[in-house]
C-alpha cells in the first residue's frame, strides 16, 4: 500500500536550471520542498538535491535520483532518499508522475518489502505472554 504524503511541480524561472517544487509532510518531515539540480560526479550520483523548508529556514534533507519506469519508455520517476537528525533511518519515498506534460508528480511513501521488525520492547514477551500489558 502507498501512502501519498506529497506533490512536485515543474518550476521555471527564466535564466535558472528547472527546478521542482511542491511539499511534503512524512514521518515528521512537513513543509515545502524544491528538488535542485546538481552536478553528476559519477554515474550513481544524485541527479538532484532535496531542500526542505523547516521553521522557516531552507535545509538540505537530500537526493533524489531520476529514473526509468519499468517497461514505459520515456516515462520516469524520482527515487528520493530524505535524512536528517529528527529521523531515526532515512525515508525513501518516490514520485511518481501525474500530469508530465504539466511536469506535476505525486509523492509517496510505501513500506520496504518483507516489513519492518518492531523494536525489542515491542517485542511479545515469552515468559508473561498471558498477561495483558495495560
Amino acid at each position: 500500500m502507498s501512502i501519498n504524503c506529497g506533490s512536485l511541480r515543474e518550476h521555471q524561472v527564466e535564466g535558472k536550471p528547472l527546478v521542482y517544487k511542491g511539499d511534503i509532510n512524512v514521518a515528521g518531515v512537513s513543509g515545502a520542498m524544491f528538488l535542485v539540480p546538481r552536478a553528476k560526479h559519477a554515474e550513481n550520483s544524485p541527479d538532484w538535491t532535496v531542500k526542505v523548508m523547516q521553521n522557516g529556514q531552507w535545509f538540505e534533507m537530500g537526493a533524489a535520483w531520476e529514473k526509468d519506469l519499468k517497461g514505459q519508455r520515456g516515462k520516469s520517476f524520482f527515487s528520493i532518499t530524505i535524512d536528517g537528525p529528527q529521523l531515526q533511518q532515512p525515508l525513501y519515498v518516490a514520485g511518481f508522475p501525474v500530469d508530465k506534460k504539466k511536469g506535476e508528480f505525486n509523492i509517496t511513501w510505501s513500506r520496504p518489502r518483507g516489513g519492518r521488525q518492531a523494536p525489542e520492547e515491542f517485542q511479545p514477551n515469552q515468559q508473561n505472554s498471558d498477561d495483558i500489558p495495560y
